[in-house]
């Protein structure tokens, strides 16, 4: 029992990061935002117009 409520607190401390980290705007996959082709899927709200 300890070693599985160990475990949900970890898992429950990577899902709060997450959620901080999206609230914020920073990406999930912890690489940068310039070369991704999924950086529309991840800042819905910015426009890349040039």
């Amino acid at each position: 029992m300890i070693i599985g409520a160990i475990i949900a607190v970890i898992f429950a401390a990577i899902v709060i990061r997450g959620i901080i980290k999206r609230k914020r705007g920073e990406g999930g996959c912890g690489c940068g935002c310039s070369g991704c082709p999924n950086s529309a899927v991840c800042h819905k709200n910015n426009s890349t117009q040039k």
